[in-house]
């Protein structure tokens, strides 16, 4: 019996202390956590910024990359610029504004300065805007329908993290390695699983057997398992074979 309940102990695992996780497993928990937080951000600042003149609206603001040396180097190149659309009212002259400048053929979104601000006698409002490093002769006119937001934050650090989250390089570093590290981490651990599975299955049964060869082969003098067969009288045993004949 004592065979048996080790055996089925082995099998369902019952009563058995749960391992404790080692440094390691802790550490590649946080790695592949980590791995997959990186995975999951560059994918969305793929799809958010992956497109000439995007700006994503991000808590009320618009996030748009520039990529432009206009404005340094009071707003660098790749630089996340946070321009609001509700502050549009309170453009003045020297204002830096995100707007949306079209020709003939294209459009694009840039970052400017406002030199002027003029009105018709209509009401009408427009802007004359410049880039802090061009000439006091490139200038553009600008509709107030043309303005995207008011610029009024950026960040160097996160443009280029964004910047490069959109490039190619970064696709292969923040997704395809990533994705990489997580499947070796996982048949790491599957092997590992398999190998500590396969040296308890050794040791569990040999111990068992040894426990079955001690039930099986010892022989047992308690009064219970021994029963006793009844004297028959010698004589008895020759009329009984008188009988027989």
């Amino acid at each position: 019996l004592k065979g048996r309940y080790l055996m089925a102990k082995n099998i369902y695992g019952f009563n058995e202390p749960k391992p404790k996780r080692s440094i390691l497993s802790v550490i590649e928990v946080l790695i592949i956590i980590l791995c997959a937080v990186s995975i999951i951000g560059m994918i969305a600042s793929h799809v958010l910024f992956s497109k000439d003149g995007a700006m994503p609206k991000i808590l009320g603001k618009n996030v748009f990359i520039t990529y432009a040396t206009n404005m340094e180097p009071k707003i660098p190149a790749s630089s996340a610029v946070f321009s609001d659309p509700d502050s549009i009212d309170k453009i003045a002259v020297g204002s830096v504004v995100l707007c949306t400048v079209s020709n003939e053929t294209a459009s694009a979104n840039v970052i400017l300065r406002v030199q002027q601000i003029l009105e018709d006698e209509s009401g009408n409002v427009s802007y004359i805007l410049k880039g802090d490093t061009n000439p006091a002769s490139e200038t553009i006119k600008a509709s107030k329908g043309s303005i995207v937001g008011l610029c009024v934050s950026y960040s160097k650090g996160l443009g280029t993290v964004l910047a490069f989250a959109v490039s190619p390089l970064g696709i292969v570093c923040a997704i395809i390695i990533p994705c990489i590290l997580i499947i070796v981490f996982q048949v790491i651990h599957i092997i590992k699983v398999k190998n500590e599975d396969y040296d308890d299955y050794d040791d569990n049964d040999v111990a068992e057997i040894d426990e079955d060869d001690d039930v099986l082969f010892s022989t047992s003098n308690n009064d219970d398992d021994y029963e006793e067969r009844p004297a028959v009288p010698v004589n008895k045993r020759s009329e009984e074979r008188r009988v027989g004949k």
